[in-house]
């Protein structure tokens, strides 16, 4: 099946199709219309079994991390200053402090330099 058909429920159209001028009848139709709701339910099965293949990869590599007020972190920064290059740029800054964890994936930290607060997700 090729996924013009998976979208329109009928095989692609050709110029040869327009010179025999086939035109669809009503049973026709009506076939058409089951095919494209069995094509769907085939479409849904194949996603959410490819969602389930997927998350059990991402699963398998995932490690919970679990960070406290005052442990030492690098922040991963990716922006690039005005005036250098992306071949010059620094990724991560750090070490700084934790200040105050806000939720399991939320933490604050104070940069000293900065008045306002950075959080990190």
């Amino acid at each position: 099946m090729t996924p013009f058909e998976a979208l329109f429920g009928v095989p692609p159209t050709f110029p040869i199709d327009f010179t025999l001028k086939i035109q669809p009848t009503g049973v026709e139709l009506d076939k058409r219309l089951e095919k494209m709701a069995e094509i769907r339910e085939k479409a849904l099965i194949a996603i959410l079994q490819a969602q389930q293949k997927q998350k059990k990869y991402y699963d398998a590599k995932r490690r919970n991390v679990t960070l406290q007020e005052g442990d030492e972190v690098l922040i991963y920064m990716p922006g690039t200053r005005p005036g250098l290059t992306q071949k010059l740029r620094i990724l991560w800054t750090g070490p700084r402090k934790i200040h105050r964890k806000i939720s399991d994936t939320i933490y604050e930290i104070n940069f000293g330099t900065k008045p306002k607060p950075y959080f990190l997700h």
